[in-house]
């Protein structure tokens, strides 16, 4: 899928604009970036934050890549109704 111009006529319009953030995730980043005596709430925290603005910017990215998609998209599907 070319994300910089997805599709929005087909199966691809089903995407997440916004990557999840499972627990799983979480703990996983936890264990690959804070060394084992450093884990506290702080820096769970700390790494909590980081995941979710790179989240965040991917999808802005994503978005603003699409927006004259999205935008076309929208005034097709108004024009039917």
């Amino acid at each position: 899928m070319d994300w910089n111009n997805i599709d929005l006529t087909s199966h691809e319009r089903e995407s997440n604009l916004i990557d999840p953030l499972t627990f799983d995730q979480l703990l996983l980043e936890i264990s690959c970036n804070i060394p084992a005596d450093k884990i506290d709430c702080f820096e769970v925290a700390k790494q909590f934050e980081i995941d979710l603005k790179n989240r965040v910017a991917e999808a802005r990215d994503i978005f603003q890549s699409n927006l004259t998609n999205i935008v076309k998209q929208a005034k097709a599907e108004r024009e039917k109704s």
